[in-house]
Formats: structure tokens, C-alpha cells, sequence
């Protein structure tokens, strides 16, 4: 006899009979719903159906939990065979790609401070410009932008530059971060026409 808890039905049952009920309700459930695909159900099929699900449900529910338990008993008692001879694969793994010093102008630095301030410094080197003014491209015949054109780019945008902006996109797309759409700022130009600027 085996004590299984029946999600507060309090009464023990002897597992191999519990299953065949099991697979009873399960093959019930599945007579009731191929029944359902003909007719209405009855009032005490459908309560016979709930009745069988629940009893279902509670059983894999059991059934889960016993696997679990059982599972943890075997790990318990027997160990992991496999888990020393993965951490050692592990640790040697990283022991061959840990750097343990690097050799800087024939002297051997282990600090791991100076060794990463060593590192630190060959890469910066590798990013830094190398020359410090670089010559001028000088090409005749290449476009410019004349000195009113160059500053136009920098100078501040106009309420009319803004509005034509605010005026081609179309209004009734998405809201933005702000939770504004742009029909809404079409509509109320004139209150942030400030806050915009």
C-alpha cells in the first residue's frame, strides 16, 4: 500500500488501482468530448466530465510531484557520477585560457592590476591617431558650399521651417515616446509652438 496525498481528499489508494482509474476518466473524458462533437451534453455528462477532469488533473499533479520527489532521492543517495568528471573538464578549461602574466619588454608581469593596465595600454595605442595633422585634400573642380550656405546649416530652425516639418507627416499614425500623435500637434500647433522652438 502506498500513501499518496490526494490533494486534501485525505484517503490512500495502492497506486496500480489509482492509475487504472487514471485511465478510465481519461478514456470517459474522451468518449464525452467525441459525443460533443454531435450532439449538446447533457447536464450530468458535463458534471461527470468536470468530475473526471478534476480527478485528472489531481492524479498528474501526484504522478509529477512523486517524479520529482523520486528524483531527488536517487541524486540524494547515488550522487552525480558525472559531476566531478565535468567541474575537473571545466576547471582545466579554465585554467589553459586564464592569463596568468604577460611579458612586457623581456620582464614578466603576474599583477593581474598591472598586467590589465599593460593590456589596457598596447590597445590604446593601436586605436590612437598616429599622425597628428593629416594632409589636406586639395582637388580642383569639387563642389562647395559657400560660406552663407555653410552657415545656414548651423544657424537655428525657423517656426515656418518647423511647421512645414510638422505638416508633411501624415497625423493619424502611431504616438510617439511622448504619447502625442501628430494630428494632436497639428491641431494644438499654436500652444507648443514656444515649447518646440
Amino acid at each position: 500500500m502506498v500513501k499518496i496525498p490526494d490533494q486534501g481528499l485525505g484517503w490512500y489508494m495502492e497506486t496500480s488501482e489509482r492509475g487504472g482509474g487514471y485511465n478510465c476518466k481519461k478514456a470517459k473524458i474522451k468518449s464525452i468530448e467525441n459525443a460533443a462533437q454531435f450532439r449538446s451534453l447533457l447536464p450530468s455528462e458535463l458534471e461527470c466530465r468536470a468530475t473526471c477532469q478534476k480527478f485528472v488533473k489531481e492524479f498528474e499533479a501526484i504522478k509529477a510531484r512523486d517524479i520529482k520527489q523520486k528524483a531527488l532521492i536517487r541524486w540524494a543517495v547515488e550522487g552525480d557520477e558525472s559531476s566531478v568528471y565535468f567541474n575537473g573538464i571545466l576547471n582545466a578549461n579554465l585554467s589553459s585560457i586564464r592569463l596568468h602574466g604577460i611579458m612586457v619588454e623581456g620582464e614578466w608581469i603576474s599583477n593581474p592590476t598591472m598586467a590589465k593596465d599593460r593590456a589596457y595600454d598596447f590597445f590604446a595605442n593601436k586605436f590612437k591617431e598616429p599622425q597628428l595633422s593629416r594632409p589636406r585634400l586639395v582637388c580642383s573642380g569639387i563642389r562647395k558650399l559657400s560660406g552663407s550656405e555653410a552657415s545656414s546649416l548651423v544657424k537655428p530652425f525657423s517656426i515656418l521651417e518647423l511647421k512645414d516639418a510638422v505638416w508633411e507627416c501624415e497625423g493619424d499614425r502611431a504616438p510617439g515616446p511622448d504619447g502625442f500623435n501628430i494630428k494632436f500637434l497639428k491641431h494644438c500647433c499654436h500652444c507648443f509652438q514656444g515649447d518646440f522652438m
